[in-house]
């Protein structure tokens, strides 16, 4: 497992990309990527992950909590269990799903 995060040129943007099992293993990572960023957008890229757990939906709903209801945050490259997963969990009203 592997946290990775890339703030753009102009640090509008973090990319967060997650690699291998997305679970409770990499909570203390995932937080690290994003607490104390100050950016206009965040975006977790999810293509590369192996498994998305209940753990992976309590770090992301913990993300959106930290960084309040108007942040703008993106989940991207679901794929379409992933997807379903998130949808199903309804975590479409809490970010964008791409």
């Amino acid at each position: 497992m592997l946290v990775e995060s890339v703030i753009s040129k102009d640090n509008e943007e973090l990319v967060i990309k997650i690699t291998g099992d997305f679970n409770f293993d990499m909570m203390q990572d995932f937080r690290a990527s994003y607490i104390n960023t100050e950016v206009s957008s965040y975006i977790v890229d999810l293509q590369c992950i192996n498994f998305n757990s209940a753990a992976a939906l309590g770090m992301l709903f913990g993300m959106r909590k930290t960084l309040g209801e108007l942040a703008d945050i993106s989940i991207i490259n679901c794929s379409p269990k992933a997807k379903s997963f998130l949808l199903i969990s309804r975590f479409n009203e809490l970010f964008t799903i791409r």
